[in-house]
């Protein structure tokens, strides 16, 4: 069986945010790695054998996140991550293209609220969102349940 390739390209809003992803050894090449186990862990059949994964990650404010959420999922209020799903390149069908914005702000006051390190609370996020990517929901108990046995 194949696997998917998977690449992924980081970006941070601050340079303070910019500073953080390094101190907690964030880069794109452990990006990379961590999406395509995820990617090819947890694949469906909505995708072709032979898809390409292209994931663009960029950290951004809480005032930003909350104006992207209101514009977009209707809540006047910040969030950790959002993803906005998989959409095939126009020129080349197997091209899946997807984005993930996460908020620096959330992941520090989750990681002390959950009592676990910065870092993971990050990665956690990273691949919360991507199973959102592959089409995974979180919106009821079951299905948020689903996707943290994932």
């Amino acid at each position: 069986m194949s696997e998917f390739q998977v690449s992924c390209s980081l970006e941070a809003e601050t340079k303070s945010d910019e500073r953080a992803l390094e101190e907690l050894g964030v880069s794109q090449a452990l990006l990379d790695r961590v999406a395509a186990h995820v990617c090819n862990g947890v694949s469906n059949n909505l995708y072709r054998a032979d898809a390409r994964f292209e994931i663009s990650v960029a950290c951004i404010s809480d005032a930003r996140m909350q104006e992207l959420n209101k514009k977009y999922r209707a809540k006047d209020a910040t969030t950790d991550v959002l993803s906005f799903g998989f959409f095939s390149d126009m020129e080349d069908a197997r091209v899946q293209t997807g984005e993930l914005l996460i908020s620096m702000s959330q992941v520090r006051a989750q990681a002390v609220e959950y009592g676990h390190s910065v870092r993971f609370e990050w990665l956690f996020l990273f691949v919360h969102g991507i199973l959102h990517l592959l089409g995974f929901t979180d919106d009821t108990d079951v299905t948020r349940e689903q996707m943290e046995q994932l």
